[in-house]
């Protein structure tokens, strides 16, 4: 009893095992051919459409044991793109992007408007307002240059006046006569 109980053991093993027809326990002499399955018994006993479905199916099995029991998906296949509709949504895409350029270019206009003080009317104020400011610094500089004149003619006044009192001091240290009374006993 035990035998045939190690034998539906062995079976299982068998199906479940990646090796499968394979047992270590087994001698390859000992396999009937009831419990192997070969080409020769697929085709025999059946169709050949039996034989690629049975085939397919080994196939999935033999993948799925080799890829640790991961289902492989079919790859589908990816019709060609139509050439029409390609172009047709790039000239929409164009169409777009030189829409947006055009956006841009008007955005752009108004800011330089605004950076422009407001346009042509403030513009032309600031330039009037620009031209007085020159004018009154040109005034400005001019009275600077007259002040430095005076002061340097100022300065060598003074100067002058300093040369004329230090002569008379000199020409005073020259003179041993103090007062008038001095000079009329000496004459």
């Amino acid at each position: 009893m035990n035998s045939e109980k190690d034998e539906v053991v062995e079976k299982e093993i068998e199906k479940s095992s990646p090796a499968a027809g394979i047992c270590p326990n087994k001698d390859s002499t000992e396999e009937s051919s009831s419990e192997k399955k070969g080409v020769d018994d697929i085709t025999v006993g059946g169709t050949a459409d039996d034989y690629d479905d049975e085939k397919k199916e080994n196939d999935e099995k033999n993948t799925k044991e080799s890829t640790g029991n991961i289902s492989l998906e079919k790859i589908e296949v990816v019709q060609r793109p139509n050439r029409k509709e390609y172009d047709s949504k790039i000239s929409e895409l164009n169409k777009e992007i030189s829409q947006l350029e055009k956006d841009v270019q008007e955005v752009d206009k108004k800011i330089k408007e605004a950076k422009s003080y407001g346009g042509k009317d403030q513009t032309d104020e600031v330039s009037k307002a620009k031209l007085e400011m020159k004018e009154l610094k040109e005034e400005k500089d001019k009275v600077l240059n007259e002040r430095q004149e005076l002061i340097a003619q100022q300065k060598n006044a003074k100067g002058q006046i300093d040369t004329k009192v230090q002569e008379q001091k000199n020409l005073r240290a020259e003179i041993k006569y103090t007062s008038t009374e001095e000079i009329d006993e000496k004459n």
